[in-house]
Formats: C-alpha cells, structure tokens, sequence
C-alpha cells in the first residue's frame, strides 16, 4: 500500500514553511550549540574549583610540615640558651651542651646544625665539626640580632653552609646576658635539600612548583630547585601583597617571576611564623584532560550538526512532498536521539578503566546520600591511589600503566559483595568505591580486601620498595546528620584519610577522623 493512498495530501504555502523550517534547524542547532558550550564551561569551571581547593589544601599541609620543623628548631634553641644563661660558658658547660644539642639534632632529620656565637661571632658550640679562623659575624643572622633587641625567632634568607656548602635555611634567636645586652646568637640550620626531597615526591606535573618563602617575599626553598634563582630573591609581588594585606589562604592565576610559566597557584600564610606555603599547577597542564574532553565534545557537536543540517536541508527541499518524507524526517530524529543517549552512556563511563566516570560517580554519590539521610543508614566512601604510579609510567611505559588502571579496576569490581556498591576512576591513579548501607566495620574489611587483592596480583612494580604495585586507601563512613552534612564531606574526609595513609608508609588503609556510625533509634 502507498503513502499516498493512507495519508492525506496536506497543502503548505511553499516560501511560509521553508522559511519556518529554516527558523527551526537554525533554533535546533543553535540550542546544541549553546547547551555543548554551556557543558563544556562548567566542567572547566569545575575543574579549576577542584584544582584551586587542591592546591590551596596541599599548601596548607605543606606549611604545617615545615612550621613544625622550624618551631622545634627553635624550642631547642630556646632550652640551651636557658642553660647558657643559667651554667655560663666554661668549658665544661658548653661540653654539656654541645652533647644535648647534638642528641637533640639527630631527632629530627631535617636538622643540619646546632651553632652558639658568643658576641663577637666566634663559635661557642657547634654540633658540626668546626672550622678554625672562621667568624660568624658577617652573616645576615647574626646582624638581625646585634642590631634587633628581640628575642623572637629570626628565619633567614638560604645561604650556603660554610662547613658542608650545603644550601640551608637558618632559624636563630638573640642571646643575652644577665643584664639584657647583646651577647651572641644560637643558630639552628636547616637542609634545604631535605624539603625539596619531599615536595619532590609530590606529583605536580612537569611544570608543577612549591616554594617556601618569607611574608617579606625573600624565597626560603623553591621546588625545582635551581640556583640561578636566588638572586632574583622574591616571589611574584601580587601574591606577598595578598598576604601582606592580611590573607591567610587564597588561590591565585600568577605569571611566574622565575620562569614566566601561567600557574593556579595556592598559597597559606603562617598565623604564628613570617612564612608562607605556595603550591603551583602549569595551567596548560592542569587542563589537559579537559582540553581533550573538548576536542572530543566538539567533534561529536560538529558531527551532530552535520547531521542535522544534512537532514534539515533535506527537510527544506522536500517540505512540498508527502507525509512519507515526513515519516523519514521523524525516523532521521530517532536515530540522532538515539545517538545522543548512546553519547549520554558514554559520557556516563570511563574509557579506559570501564568504570564509571567522576561525573556519574558524584551523581550516585548525592543520591545514595539521600537514601541514607532518608533511611537513617550509614554510607562508606572509600578513596584508592596507587603508590608510585608516577615511577610505574617513567618506568614501564604510559601503555603498561593503563594496563595497570584496568587492572586494579578489575580487582576492585571482584571483591565488592553486591551490585549496589559503586566503583568508579575517580581521577588518574585515583580510584573510589561508594558503599551503600555500609558501617565503618564493614567498610574496613571490604577496603582490606582490595589492597590484599591488588597486592596478591603481583604486579611488578620495581619503584616499590616491596617489588610488587601496591595502594594506599582512604576510608570515611558517615551517617547524614550534624557531623556529615553533604556527600563532600565524605569525600573530604576519604582524602585526608588517604593522605594519611600515604603519609605513614603506603600500602595501607587508614579511616577519617570524623566517622559517624548510624544513630540506634
């Protein structure tokens, strides 16, 4: 049977149709458009959130490292001046405390020297082997404290060790005599090689920087290190006149002063000590992922348009036939709808490891908080990273580590107990697992399970100090109320755990501070 026998022959005014037609493929494309714009925008605009609470967060730590390390600097400083002051300088008595400051430095690695000068800049005591004809009373330090009545702690520009040459930092305090005249100063010196060892094991990307400086700007360690830097003395000017003006954290897009690279850079200023913590991403870097993500978007809009525009011109040019060239334009809708849900699946999943995406990971995420803050149940968030991930790529190669992502992702899927529990690529070597009506009991074996697991494959991992790929995992457990208020705060929570985990010897589980476990009604 023909169309044209079981539809009716609609008459259209010819130029009136092609011109509506015409208004509606230009209004269809036009929405596409504007809606793959507006997706775009905000998984940028989510992206940079994420990457400036990162690296605002990373500061933060980082100052909390480095302002212990200067703080016990200065407690032992502070004790031997006390004895100083209390047993004077005889022989014996700086044979006393030359013993306690040399026990009290080896405490702490970090720790290069313990050094006392009397007024004139000769040394008093030394834990290091001393230099003889060499006088102190030129340096920096020991000018700050001649000339300042102070007795606070002083921390100075680096300077080369005149008795390793190594590059230090000094922390030191003013020594005074029983009548509050000037009377020499106690130096604790600092390895600047020993900061830049760990912000060296921070994975920041090849243009990644952290620097330590002083409010005044002076830079104090600067990561990568090179020495052609230091006389150029400061770090960008925006940045120490933020704190200066009273900032204690922030986020800044700076051009470098050093090597003139765009960087999100986050900074946290000490509240007890003339120093500040910055952290900086190469911005092109940052956004790679994302600048991916919109090539890809962007071929399949420019596809869909094509097709679109394909199909409309064609619409246009037979708007006069029959309801059968109508019955193919609907058909020709179909397909393109079913094509965006075909994209919509994908955009829903991770290529590599199969797992679900970021994305889709917070929606299920929201909502299973949801359920539990309806049903009063406790919800586990469980944050993986696989250690040395960076050593495994250098070493083995980027194909084999993506071997390796699949890899772990397939472990983890066999060791969840049902359906409902959710694993996704959270980000890189990340990876996280959501578990629906799980107490923190339960989350710690299932978590256990996976590092044995993973460890259990026997993935050769020679940047392991074990030979074989290990993770580190972060667990949080929560029941919505008072103590956990939004999926966030899981996550947090699952990342500081994390970062604990890291912190205290990798291959292990450790559990957020805050765990809720359900209310018993």
């Amino acid at each position: 049977m023909s169309y044209s026998k079981t539809l009716p022959q609609i008459p259209l005014d010819s130029d009136q149709t092609t011109k509506q037609a015409s208004i509606l493929l230009t209004v269809v494309c036009v929405t596409i458009l504007a809606l793959s714009i507006w997706q775009v925008r905000e998984e940028y605009t989510d992206q940079a959130h994420q990457y400036q609470k990162d690296v605002a967060n990373l500061s933060a730590a980082l100052l909390h490292n480095t302002e212990a390390s200067i703080l016990h600097s200065s407690t032992i400083l502070l004790g031997l001046i006390e004895r100083l002051q209390n047993d004077g300088s005889n022989p014996a008595a700086l044979e006393r405390l030359s013993h306690l400051a040399r026990v009290q430095a080896g405490f702490y690695p970090e720790l290069q020297g313990i050094f006392l000068y009397d007024a004139k800049g000769k040394w008093l005591l030394s834990t290091l082997p001393l230099k003889s004809g060499v006088n102190n009373a030129d340096r920096d330090y020991f000018r700050h404290h001649l000339l300042d009545s102070g007795l606070g702690t002083h921390i100075g520009t680096p300077i080369r060790s005149r008795t390793t040459n190594d590059w230090i930092i000094t922390v030191s305090h003013r020594i005074n005599d029983l009548d509050g005249k000037f009377a020499g100063v106690a130096l604790a010196t600092l390895r600047a090689q020993t900061f830049l060892d760990f912000y060296k094991s921070l994975n920041l990307g090849p243009q990644g920087i952290i620097h330590l400086a002083r409010t005044d700007g002076s830079i104090l360690v600067r990561y990568p290190f090179r020495e052609e830097d230091l006389p150029k003395g400061t770090a960008s000017g925006l940045l120490v006149q933020a704190i200066q003006q009273g900032s204690e954290q922030g986020v800044l897009i700076l051009d470098s002063p050093f090597d003139g690279v765009r960087r999100i850079s986050g900074y946290t200023a000490s509240k007890i000590l003339p120093i500040y913590m910055a952290v900086g991403l190469d911005e092109s870097y940052a956004f790679e992922s994302w600048r991916k993500s919109l090539y890809a978007t962007s071929a399949a809009v420019l596809v869909a348009l094509a097709v679109i525009i394909s199909f409309g011109l064609k619409i246009i040019g037979s708007i006069r036939f029959r309801q059968q060239e109508e019955l193919q334009l609907q058909q020709a809708y179909a397909t393109l709808a079913e094509a965006n849900r075909g994209l919509e699946i994908q955009a829903s999943q991770d290529a590599l490891t199969g797992l679900a995406n970021r994305r889709q990971l917070e929606i299920a995420l929201s909502q299973h908080f949801l359920r539990a803050e309806f049903n009063n149940e406790p919800l586990s968030f469980i944050l993986l990273d696989i250690d040395n991930f960076k050593s495994y790529n250098d070493t083995y190669g980027h194909q084999a580590g993506d071997r390796c992502l699949r890899q772990v992702g397939n472990c983890i899927c066999r060791q969840l107990r049902s359906h409902s529990d959710i694993p996704a690529r959270y980000g890189g070597e990340e990876l996280a697992i959501i578990l629906p009506r799980t107490g923190k009991t339960g989350a710690k074996i299932v978590a256990e399970k996976i590092r044995v697991a993973i460890f259990e494959e026997r993935i050769e991992h020679a940047g392991s100090s074990l030979g074989w790929l290990t993770v580190s995992l972060g667990v949080a457990t929560g029941t919505p109320g008072p103590q956990c208020t939004a999926p966030n705060d899981l996550i947090l929570e699952a990342d500081k755990a994390l970062y604990e985990a890291k912190r205290t010897g990798r291959n292990r589980v450790a559990f957020g501070s805050q765990d809720v476990e359900p209310h018993q009604s």
